[in-house]
């Protein structure tokens, strides 16, 4: 088993997608109330959960336009090996944390502490730059999705 599927991350109940229309303060507490951390293995083969995945983008105003940051892939050890992409992601996993399940159920703050963990965890290790913020970077959040169909 490679280290990867070994991971403990952080998901939530499938059906609670079928419930949101856009991302809000009560969408949070519900995805807090359908909280689990599972292992990574079974997660890739259930659809009975939906992987919680952060995936940051880097932009900023220049003279008035929006620039995007992007960069590609790489071309080993990959998925899309060598395509671009304006997004830095990756999973939330239960180091981006020192509660237990048990506490993050049900509780906001620490879904948008783990979850705003592993959107800085993962910024550094895609681009090495560090971001300085709490867990009210989730009030920046502008969409989740929840794609029920293959890679």
């Amino acid at each position: 088993m490679s280290q990867k599927k070994e991971e403990i991350i952080l998901a939530f109940n499938a059906g609670v997608f079928d419930t949101i229309d856009e991302f809000n303060a009560e969408v949070l507490k519900t995805l807090a109330e359908n909280t689990v951390l599972m292992n990574r293995d079974f997660l890739e083969e259930s659809d009975a959960y939906r992987q919680a995945i952060t995936y940051p983008v880097l932009c900023k105003v220049v003279h008035g336009e929006l620039r995007v940051a992007l960069y590609r892939r790489p071309t080993k050890n990959s998925t899309l090996p060598g395509r671009f992409s304006v997004g830095f992601g990756g999973h939330v996993e239960i180091i981006d944390t020192d509660l237990t399940e048990h506490q993050l159920i049900g509780n906001v703050r620490g879904v948008s502490e783990i979850i705003a963990t592993a959107t800085r965890r993962e910024l550094e290790e895609e681009t090495g730059l560090s971001i300085v913020s709490d867990y009210n970077t989730l009030h920046n959040t502008v969409a989740l999705l929840s794609h029920n169909g293959d890679d």
